[in-house]
């Protein structure tokens, strides 16, 4: 879930609103309908992922899953 490839490919999917991303499970997983979706926020160099939608599929006991990413410039 981490893997910026995959977080590449979710937000090709995606819906812009501003600067938060929708990503809708049934754009993502095969033969599901519903119309429930994860967010991804871009603030500059900060991504703020809420995969509590989609790790809820697996896991009904999750209450919240959500990844924070900085990204910095090393030189």
């Amino acid at each position: 879930y981490i893997n910026m490839d995959n977080i590449n490919n979710y937000l090709s999917k995606s819906i812009k609103n501003g600067n938060e991303y929708l990503i809708y499970l049934k754009d993502i997983i095969l033969n599901y309908t519903t119309d429930e979706y994860f967010t991804i926020l871009i603030n500059d160099n900060r991504i703020r992922i809420d995969y509590t939608p989609l790790i809820k599929r697996n896991n009904e006991n999750i209450e919240k899953c959500n990844v924070d990413i900085t990204i910095e410039n090393i030189e």
